[in-house]
């Protein structure tokens, strides 16, 4: 099933070292009509520009970025793909993004990351990838009992692409190469550090791998006689629930890595492999089995947005198989969480959690009496909602939180047992909730502080807010910017490292995470 080499058109996506940032220009500077053209000399220039545009548009838009879908096989543990030629939107959108971070993106420090990434191999990005470098990059991991993988390099340039092959094959020839057909497709075969190597060109593909099977299922996918991965019904459920315009995707199938996680976790049972300690009888593995088997798919991507960058992940759990206690987690209704209206606005990082109770309950029941009988019956004083957040406080830092409970005096108690004389905390009361600072002028912030002039009204969060979802269970907010004025207040204004950061990273806003049940999504406000 081969394709014909196509050359796509080639677009940069930063900003040259030498050009000032800023937005591109404006077509109608170069397009725009004299005000004395008229009549029939108006309308054929206004029906050329608008072909041109309608061309200019179709080009833009015929990303090629999932040539290699065709290859992925089903049953496959994993996949992994970065999509090089996107659609038109992507385009614009890392176009634009490329003119508010020009110190993070010239291509000159691409280039140079890269060739570091290479030398090992004895290559070049310059002249020996980029040359022929396609649409997409992809990555496939095997769904057997051992890790094993193979990498799909999509090319524009048969020729150069095989001299690039050439060149591995005989860079290590230690590895004692030889050659075996599949399919009519030639790949060769070694070994380096007792590992095995795979290459091979083919359908214009670069195949770089460590397993001989999969490389065989690649080819057969290829070929129209093994099941392509974007056949199966989990990876259109979980896809499907991705952006459909994204530049780099990740799938996980919950069958293909439920069985080597477990047979690697029992495995290590008893035994130390390379320092790492374990415990000394073999691991109970009932509550992961119970977790595995409910697992059904992951899905992971990230897009351009004229804002910034978002990613997106999404589960697919089948509830009916967890315990008890995590469906309760799963099977609650989301809600707002209230403690958050109570966060000052001068909070630089926040941490959200509607279901603390259920966090605990859970935890107690999995660890059993091995947890302090303080820990376990907290979960009965706690509503759900919490709310942490961090703030400067002159040239200190102040911690502070808002604790829902049912019993304000029973978990104060319980706090002051668990971290007894460590750290000093000010408490007080407001409704359904408990505040909880480490300084009596954060507690005096908290107490003064209502969705007004909470976090949740700065303009930072709000517009973070725009992709977010909905009622979450979980949140993690930072106000990037707020957070290098306070380490300045904090005495890091002479630190040249910070400084140097500080220059790098001032075109970022904030980052907003928030979780759902099955899904969460982050959201880095960039300009």
């Amino acid at each position: 099933m081969r394709r014909p080499v196509d050359q796509p058109p080639s677009f940069e996506y930063v900003t040259p070292p030498d050009a000032a940032p800023g937005p591109p220009p404006s077509p109608a500077r170069f397009l725009g009509l004299p005000r004395f053209a008229i009549g029939l000399a108006a309308g054929v220039l206004l029906l050329v520009l608008v072909g041109a545009a309608a061309v200019t548009v179709f080009i833009l838009a015929a990303g090629r970025g999932t040539v290699l879908d065709r290859m992925v096989p089903a049953g496959v543990a994993g996949y992994a793909s970065a999509n090089l030629d996107p659609p038109a939107d992507q385009k614009l959108d890392l176009l634009n993004l490329s003119h508010k971070l020009p110190k993070l993106s010239t291509q000159q420090d691409v280039d140079r990351s890269i060739d570091q990434a290479l030398q090992p191999l004895g290559l070049s990005y310059a002249g020996d990838i980029k040359p022929w470098l396609g649409a997409q990059i992809a990555g496939v991991a095997g769904g057997g009992s051992k890790p094993e993988g193979v990498v799909l390099i999509d090319s524009k340039d048969d020729s150069a692409a095989q001299r690039t092959l050439n060149k591995l094959l005989a860079k290590f020839p230690q590895a004692g190469w030889h050659t075996v057909s599949h399919g009519g497709v030639t790949l060769h075969v070694g070994s380096q550090s007792n590992q095995t190597v795979v290459l091979a060109y083919f359908d214009h593909t670069l195949l770089a791998g460590s397993s001989e099977a999969l490389a065989d299922q690649v080819i057969d996918t290829d070929q129209g006689k093994h099941a392509r991965l974007d056949s199966t019904a989990e990876y259109r459920t979980i896809t499907g629930r991705l952006p459909s315009s994204r530049l780099v995707t990740v799938f996980v199938d919950g069958r293909g890595v439920s069985g080597w996680a477990q047979g690697l976790l029992k495995s290590v049972g008893g035994a130390t492999p390379g320092g790492v300690l374990v415990p000394s009888r073999p691991i109970d593995t009932s509550g992961l089995d119970t977790t595995l088997a409910a697992f059904r798919g992951f899905g992971f991507a990230v897009a351009a947005r004229s804002d910034g960058l978002a990613a997106d992940i999404e589960t697919d759990v089948d509830t009916s198989k967890l315990s008890p206690d995590q469906r309760a987690i799963y099977e609650r209704s989301p809600a707002e969480n209230v403690a958050l209206r109570q966060v000052p606005a001068s909070a630089v990082a926040v941490f959200g959690l509607t279901d603390l109770d259920l966090v605990f309950k859970t935890a107690a029941g999995q660890a059993g009496t091995s947890l302090p009988p303080q820990v376990a019956n907290v979960a009965a004083k706690l509503s759900g909602d919490v709310a942490l957040e961090v703030e400067p406080q002159g040239r200190d830092v102040a911690f502070g939180a808002v604790i829902g409970t049912n019993d304000a005096a029973g978990l104060r108690a319980l706090l002051h047992d668990l971290t007894g004389s460590l750290v000093s905390l000010y408490f007080a009361n407001s409704g359904d909730h408990m505040l909880v600072a480490t300084t009596p002028a954060e507690l005096s912030k908290l107490e003064a502080t209502g969705p007004s002039n909470s976090f949740e009204s700065a303009a930072g969060y709000r517009q973070a807010q725009s992709y977010a979802v909905s009622n979450p269970t979980s949140l993690v907010y930072v106000d990037v910017a707020g957070a290098f004025r306070a380490g300045n207040s904090l005495g890091l204004a002479s630190n040249r490292d910070f400084q140097q950061a500080q220059t790098q990273w001032s075109a970022l806003h904030s980052v907003l995470v928030t979780w759902g049940t099955q899904s969460a999504r982050i959201h880095v406000l960039i300009g």
